[in-house]
């Protein structure tokens, strides 16, 4: 994410361093435990063809073995606390040379082409004043300091925004952008902010939802939503990401954001109730209440 037009270079140093309403009335008039059984089956159990495997991840077994770390700097460490994924780096030796403190954690078991969803819960992360931005990654492909390509869709503290990007290696596109501000340090602790980026074909969307104290929203109703068109990448890998912000000439501050309930699976441009219900249902899953044994694939 570009919180300025003047910090475009920041980032080119490294890696970002009607139906749908009516499909949301359907699920919610389900019971919870069908919703997760439909969940479940069609995600993280393989009654999908292998093609349209989804992932997702709850981290309550403290493993991320499934996960490829990005760490170019060796600045990165990445742990579990309560229940959650924290990514943080130390800050950068010297920014001008090798860029931004920055670090991802990348899902290469699954490669998704036209259609996506991908949603994770932000848990925690440096506040304002701090220049922090953190968030989702997907068709991302060729991962490596100066050769990553695809998409990121983050929120940055520095700017207060949530922002879509196109990275080509490595270097910044800054396709859509509106302010909101979100301090997850705010909230009561059985609320939470859910970031939610979807592509169809070249229609790529980030929305913000808050999760109520029931864990259900309206799907309706965002905090913030934002939009581009941008064909460049058909198909790649999902992941997280967090990355300092700061103005290579004020030095580098580090990052540290905590994620929880990472989902990503297939959004076709047309399917069958099935394949529709779970982009909805995973959007009401609640935190750390996943039934055994469904989220680990």
């Amino acid at each position: 994410m570009i919180e300025t037009a003047g910090k475009v270079e920041i980032m080119n140093q490294g890696l970002l361093g009607s139906g749908a309403r009516a499909g949301a009335a359907h699920v919610r008039r389900w019971g919870k435990w069908q919703v997760l059984a439909l969940l479940a089956a069609s995600l993280c159990v393989g009654a999908l063809a292998p093609a349209a495997r989804g992932q997702c991840d709850n981290f309550n077994d403290g493993s991320d073995a499934l996960w490829t770390h990005y760490d170019p700097l060796g600045l990165a460490t990445f742990s579990f606390p309560n229940g959650g994924y924290e990514i943080s780096t130390t800050p950068s030796p010297y920014p001008p040379q090798y860029g931004p403190s920055r670090a991802a954690s990348i899902r290469q078991d699954v490669t998704y082409s036209a259609h996506f969803s991908v949603a994770v819960d932000l848990v925690a992360l440096e506040p304002y004043p701090q220049d922090e931005a953190a968030g989702v990654l997907a068709r991302l492909s060729n991962v490596g300091a100066g050769t990553s390509d695809g998409y990121a869709f983050t929120y940055g503290t520095g700017g207060r925004d949530i922002d879509i990007n196109r990275l080509d290696n490595e270097q910044t596109t800054l396709l859509a952008r509106t302010q909101i501000t979100l301090d997850p340090s705010s909230l009561p602790s059985n609320e939470y902010y859910r970031m939610v980026f979807t592509g169809n074909g070249a229609l790529l969307t980030g929305t913000v939802y808050l999760v109520d104290t029931d864990n259900e929203f309206d799907t309706s109703d965002p905090l913030a939503s934002i939009s581009a068109t941008d064909g460049t990448y058909p198909s790649g890998y999902s992941g997280l990401v967090t990355f300092d912000n700061t103005d290579p000439s004020e030095g580098s501050n580090g990052t540290d954001a905590t994620f929880d309930n990472y989902y990503a699976v297939p959004e076709p441009a047309v399917g069958t109730i099935l394949m529709a219900a779970a982009p909805l249902s995973l959007l009401r899953r609640p935190r750390n209440r996943l039934p055994p044994g469904t989220c680990r694939g």
